[in-house]
């Protein structure tokens, strides 16, 4: 019996195979190549969210100009820290029930996210500026900023969909075909 935190009701005719689940521009790689490559990439920003945030705590002696361009804060961090947690854990087991605890995560995450790239650019905009087109380009690069994230979160998301799509698939083939072979 497979970890399910909701159990849907599809029935699987087929063998689930990983190729038959990709995401674009990536269709050369199934959804899970893809999501292990991606969760890897997520340690890695993780462990540098973790250096910069001790560097905002003074911890490294860092130019702190540097770092007013990251907008994440103590909290976001610990939920993506959680999230990358449940991400390789999602990986390493394959159970399904893992993958529906990141689709909540991943909204709370991309929450958060946003709450501390808003709070950066509503600090930048009480900032007096010297000439008025430094404030209109500080303004289209926050339009610019808000929209990249939110393009990354959603293709984030549609790849979190797609591997949880074939986990599904997979864990449904067998709890299906196990169920049947009880009857003969």
């Amino acid at each position: 019996m497979g970890f399910w935190l909701m159990k849907p009701n599809k029935t699987i005719d087929k063998i689930p195979e990983p190729g038959d689940y990709r995401i674009q521009p990536c269709t050369k790689f199934s959804s899970k190549a893809v999501f292990t490559v991606i969760t890897f990439l997520y340690v890695l920003l993780t462990a540098a969210l973790c250096v910069i945030l001790l560097a905002k705590q003074k911890v490294f002696d860092i130019d702190p100009s540097i770092l007013e361009v990251i907008p994440f804060s103590w909290v976001t961090f610990v939920i993506a820290v959680f999230y990358t947690f449940i991400c390789i854990i999602t990986i390493k087991t394959l159970k399904p029930g893992f993958a529906q605890l990141l689709i909540p995560v991943t909204v709370i995450l991309v929450v958060f996210c946003l709450f501390d790239l808003f709070g950066r650019l509503e600090n930048q905009k009480n900032q007096k500026y010297d000439d008025g087109l430094e404030e209109i380009l500080v303004k289209i690069k926050g339009i610019m900023q808000i929209m990249t994230l939110l393009s990354i979160f959603l293709w984030c998301f549609n790849l979190l969909y797609s591997f949880y799509s074939y986990i599904r698939d997979c864990q449904l083939y067998k709890e299906q075909t196990r169920g049947a072979l009880h009857y003969f």
